[in-house]
């Protein structure tokens, strides 16, 4: 995990889909065919199936090398275009309101050294995983068998968390929002949300970082909710 808290420097480069290599994803009845790029910032070998907003994916064979998925080849999965080159990690703040006892604006430092830490190991998923192979073929992201990745995730219970702004009595759910905005004006903010006794089970984390390392920019850095045996669970980018 890391001693501190640093700039987080990569910067998304404007030709993710440089790469000449490809995979064949052998679906039935459609296109087939992906690129194979190492075009995005602290990533590797990854297959290409949307630029922007990206959705890269890991290839299989990556599962055969180990139970924990190395961090460069964790697949990503964002909402909105919109995401954020690079984060001001002193100016960086999450902010808790709503029906709390008191608002909450905690710096990374809050975090890091305010609050117990813990880990857990844990598979993240998306709910669209092997989309493609559905017959007939259905709307959505067209993921083969790679949107999953397994890490030992390091952070903060979500329950401290919520615990310090004190949740008021009669609370139903906790709502989240990531750092991806909408395109369009009137498009609506990609916000996800838990029932307030799955908030405070004491598994589910704010983490800062995976595998012993400092989140990486495309897979939520500085911060990212994992919810352990939740769908679709680990906020607005995976």
């Amino acid at each position: 995990m890391p001693a501190a808290v640093q700039e987080h420097g990569a910067q998304r480069k404007s030709s993710p889909a440089s790469a000449e290599e490809t995979v064949d994803l052998h679906v039935p009845g459609g296109p087939s065919t992906r690129l194979i790029t190492t075009s995005y910032p602290q990533k590797g070998r990854m297959i290409l199936q949307r630029s922007s907003p990206p959705w890269l994916e890991t290839p299989f064979e990556v599962f055969d090398r180990g139970v924990f998925t190395p961090n460069d080849q964790h697949y990503v999965s964002w909402h909105w275009a919109t995401f954020p080159g690079d984060v001001d990690v002193d100016s960086f703040r999450l902010a808790v309101r709503g029906q709390v006892d008191q608002t909450l604006s905690l710096s990374l430092k809050d975090i890091l050294q305010g609050l117990p830490r813990f880990e857990i190991a844990a598979v993240n998923q998306c709910a669209g995983a092997s989309r493609i192979y559905a017959e007939p073929r259905v709307a959505g992201a067209q993921w083969a068998n790679g949107s999953m990745s397994n890490a030992i995730w390091t952070g903060v219970r979500l329950k401290d968390v919520l615990d310090r702004a004190g949740v008021k009595s009669g609370t139903i759910q906790v709502r989240f929002g990531g750092l991806d905005e909408p395109v369009m004006q009137d498009a609506p903010k990609f916000l996800k949300s838990l029932t307030i006794d799955h908030a405070r089970d004491g598994e589910v984390m704010i983490a800062f970082a995976m595998n012993g390392e400092q989140l990486p920019l495309l897979n939520g850095f500085p911060l990212r909710l994992v919810v352990p045996a939740g769908a679709g669970s680990t906020g607005s980018r995976c």
